[in-house]
C-alpha cells in the first residue's frame, strides 16, 4: 500500500490536490465528471506550456546564434575597411 501512496503523490501529487481544491472550491453537481474534466485540462495546459518552453528556447537560441553573426559581419566589415585604408594608404606612396 505504501508503494501506491508514493506513486500517486509523484505522478498525480500536484494535479490531484489542485483538482480537489478547485471540486471544493466550486461543489459542482457531479463532482466526478468535473475532476476528470479539469484533470484532462491540466494536462493540455501542462502541454501548452511545456511546448512554450521548448520554442522560447529555441527562439533563445536563435537569438543568440544571430547576434553571434552580426558580430561576426561587423568585425569583418571593420576588417574590411582597415585593409582597404592600407591599401589606400600604400597606392599613395
Amino acid at each position: 500500500m505504501g508503494m501506491d501512496v508514493e506513486y500517486l503523490k509523484k505522478c498525480m501529487g500536484k494535479c490531484l490536490v489542485e483538482g480537489l481544491t478547485e471540486v471544493a472550491d466550486r461543489q459542482p453537481v457531479d463532482p466526478i465528471s468535473f475532476l476528470a474534466y479539469w484533470i484532462y485540462n491540466y494536462k493540455e495546459k501542462i502541454n501548452e506550456e511545456e511546448k512554450t518552453k521548448i520554442e522560447r528556447a529555441q527562439l533563445e537560441s536563435e537569438n543568440e546564434n544571430a547576434l553571434v553573426e552580426l558580430e561576426r559581419r561587423e568585425k569583418l566589415k571593420a576588417e574590411e575597411r582597415l585593409v582597404a585604408q592600407k591599401f589606400e594608404e600604400q597606392q599613395k606612396k
